[in-house]
């Protein structure tokens, strides 16, 4: 069972304390999923976008993940 949070405006499915999906998109953005996966030791955001291709990147910390979620969502 999913819980959902807002984090910064944005709306989460939070799967497991290390498994965390985007809940909504803004109509016309790029992006059409997106998850932060903790792997142990790193956060992975995973994003695909609307033209098919699927970006990763890892991070040291959540915050800093959701903070670049946030930038991207907000341009």
């Amino acid at each position: 069972m999913s819980i959902r949070r807002k984090i910064r405006g944005i709306p989460f499915l939070i799967h497991s304390p290390s498994c965390y999906v985007v809940d909504g998109y803004a109509q016309g953005h790029d992006i059409v999923y997106a998850s932060l996966v903790f792997d142990g030791e790193w956060w992975r955001l995973t994003a695909t976008f609307r033209q098919g291709h699927t970006a990763t990147r890892d991070f040291q910390s959540f915050s800093h993940a959701v903070n670049i979620i946030v930038g991207n969502m907000a341009a």
